[in-house]
């Protein structure tokens, strides 16, 4: 995993090839909101298999939905979808 950007406590920006994936980018942006904060995370990924991508595409979506919810049971709030 390559730090492409760092901004604490605002976002970061990672840029990589992975095991799984020729291209991975990860952005996360954390903004003010109402009582806390919004996290945002931005994908862009490339499967090194493409026959792979759908299965690909469901566990990523997977992964960081389970990861916004356990981020919003932490902290109290209720996750956006």
């Amino acid at each position: 995993v390559t730090l492409v950007a760092l901004e604490p406590p605002r976002r970061f920006l990672e840029v990589s090839p992975m095991l799984f994936f020729a291209y991975w980018s990860h952005e996360r942006t954390v903004t003010p909101a109402e009582g806390g904060c919004a996290i945002k995370d931005r994908l862009t990924f490339a499967p090194r298999l493409g026959a792979f991508a759908p299965f690909a595409r469901r566990i990523v979506s997977f992964l960081f939905t389970h990861r916004h919810a356990r981020l919003a049971a932490r902290f109290g709030r209720v996750p956006r979808p």
